[in-house]
């Protein structure tokens, strides 16, 4: 969908409610971690996506590092 719409990332960002935001955030690192690797694209995708959807730095690494341990055991 991105190649065919260069700002399709956007539009479903912004479509986005607040109260979504960060479990939306949440579930798209989970399916990142599904093969139990976190490869740097996905890296770079998550940078991007939590810039986007305006969540800060801090909360991002949280909620990354819950979803690590929970892909642990």
């Amino acid at each position: 969908i991105q190649k065919d719409r260069a700002n399709a990332f956007d539009k479903a960002c912004e479509t986005l409610s607040n109260e979504m935001v960060l479990s939306v955030f949440a579930h798209c690192i989970d399916l990142m971690l599904a093969d139990g690797e976190f490869h740097d694209t996905e890296k770079d995708f998550v940078d991007k996506l939590y810039r986007k959807l305006d969540i800060s730095e801090e909360y991002a690494r949280r909620i990354l590092e819950v979803l690590l341990l929970k892909e642990r055991y």
